[in-house]
Formats: C-alpha cells, sequence, structure tokens
C-alpha cells in the first residue's frame, strides 16, 4: 500500500493506468487470451473473459493490426487534473562541507529540512481539496491476473512463477485488482 494525494477528478486517470498494466500483461502473458481477441472479436472477447469496457480502444487498435500493434502508455492523450503548484520551500537544502560539518550532523539537518517540505507539501494538497488515497500497484498481480484469464489455476500461477507467496496469496491479490478493475473471474 503507498499514500498518495489524488484530486477528486483524478480516479479515472488513477484506473486507466491500471488497464493499461493489465492490457500489456495480457499481451505477453496470454496468447491464448489474445487469440479469442482476434479471432471471435472485441465484443465476444470482453464478454468471454469478463473484461471491463475501457479495454475497448485497445483491443480494437490491436485487432486491426496485431503484427503491427504498438501499445502507446497509458497517459497517451490522457491527462491527469491540471494544478498550479501548491507550496513554495524557500528554504535552500542544506549544503554539505566535511570540512565544518561531521557527516551525521548534515544527515539530521537535510532529514528535517526533507521532513520540513513533505508536511508543507501534504498541507498545501488539503488545503486545495485533494485527498490521500492509498493505492496499491504491484506490476506482479497484473501478470497474475493475465494468467488467471488464461485458464491456469491460482496454483497453477503460484508454481510457474516459483512464487514464494503461497497461492492463497496470489488468489487473493489476484480477486482483489479484478474487482478493482471491474474484471469477472
Amino acid at each position: 500500500m503507498a499514500e498518495l494525494f489524488t484530486h477528486p477528478e483524478q480516479e479515472d486517470y488513477l484506473k486507466r493506468r491500471y488497464l493499461w498494466e493489465l492490457w500489456t500483461s495480457l499481451l505477453e502473458l496470454a496468447p491464448t487470451c489474445m487469440a479469442y481477441l482476434r479471432e471471435q472479436g472485441v465484443d465476444a472477447w470482453l464478454e468471454h473473459c469478463g473484461l471491463p469496457e475501457e479495454l475497448r480502444d485497445w483491443a480494437e487498435e490491436y485487432r486491426a493490426d496485431p503484427h503491427g500493434y504498438v501499445p502507446l502508455g497509458w497517459d497517451w492523450q490522457y491527462q491527469t487534473p491540471f494544478t498550479v503548484r501548491l507550496t513554495w520551500h524557500w528554504e535552500p537544502f542544506p549544503e554539505y562541507d566535511p570540512t565544518r560539518m561531521p557527516p551525521h550532523l548534515w544527515k539530521a539537518k537535510a532529514i528535517a529540512w526533507l521532513e520540513s517540505y513533505m508536511q508543507a507539501v501534504e498541507d498545501a494538497y488539503k488545503q486545495a481539496g485533494w485527498v490521500e488515497a492509498r493505492i496499491k500497484y504491484n506490476p506482479e498481480h497484473f501478470a497474475w491476473l493475465a494468467l488467471r484469464l488464461e485458464g491456469l489455476s491460482y496454483k497453477q500461477i503460484a508454481e510457474k512463477l516459483e512464487l514464494k507467496e503461497d497461492y492463497t496469496a496470489v488468489r487473493m491479490a489476484v480477486k482483489r485488482l479484478a474487482k478493482h478493475l471491474g474484471v469477472n473471474i
């Protein structure tokens, strides 16, 4: 889990990022799933695999030219809500001169400066209406979800990738991510 400040209008932006991760995992790890798309068409593929409508544009482009297809980045023509810089930190970062200051004192000053700066940034975002959001971003989970859509069981996924995690951890992560993305497993 990570803490992140997001604009109230930014939820779709993050979801688009996650869908792009799923799409690239499908291209790399799910040949049967992608063959179904090429053979049956986008609508049948979305329904068969239980995928969200938001993958339609990528799927249509891929199906039109699977051999020449290059997925554009997740932020292609999709921008985060515009904001101005919310805070300025006027105090300069402490300089380090080993002839005048022992390293441990400089390190303490540098850490104090960073903490002060981060607090100023967080306060500014909160005052501007941004909210703290707990996000989960683990690239392996997208690969696990792609392999699950390929038809592998949770245990087979754990074994195939030689994961240290128990297959129940794989199951929980895949189900949580699928629910977040709107994928019906």
